[in-house]
């Protein structure tokens, strides 16, 4: 049994001409305009994205600790252990140093670039101590 449609095409079988009409469907419903690349998100969508990402973020966090808390170490050891390069083979050292060197060059990039005078760290200002509360040598006892 050969079915015909409108265009012509042959179909062998029921299943087929359902699954191109199931097709057909799909491609005349319209997609809601995409917003082009560079174009910023409207603010209440940027709004609900925000908090849904710091529910996440809290959710991660959470769960990071649990794992310290279970395991019985700290962060900080954690962090010292992978960043001393003895407790790595020289090779895969390197692709971490890399890759570290990858990441910052991309986080870098999204980043706006700041100013030299914004980019130099405050010069901490340290303070003169004075003399309080001492006497000078002239009313010293003599000898």
């Amino acid at each position: 049994m050969v079915l015909v449609m409108e265009k012509k095409e042959k179909f062998s079988s029921l299943f087929d001409v359902a699954s191109s009409t199931q097709k057909k469907k799909a491609k005349e419903t319209e997609k809601p305009a995409e917003r082009p690349r560079g174009e910023p998100l409207p603010l209440e969508n940027l709004e609900t994205a925000f908090a849904r990402y710091k529910e996440m973020h809290d959710e991660i966090k959470a769960k990071i600790e649990d794992a310290f808390e279970q395991a019985k170490i700290s962060p900080n050891k954690v962090r010292e252990y992978f960043s001393t390069p003895t407790n790595f083979p020289s090779a895969v050292w390197r692709e971490v140093v890399e890759t570290k060197q990858e990441l910052k060059e991309k986080l870098d990039s999204l980043l706006p670039k700041r100013s030299e005078e914004e980019e130099k760290e405050p010069e901490v200002q340290l303070k003169k101590k004075t003399k309080t509360g001492f006497t000078s040598k002239k009313r010293w006892m003599q000898m």
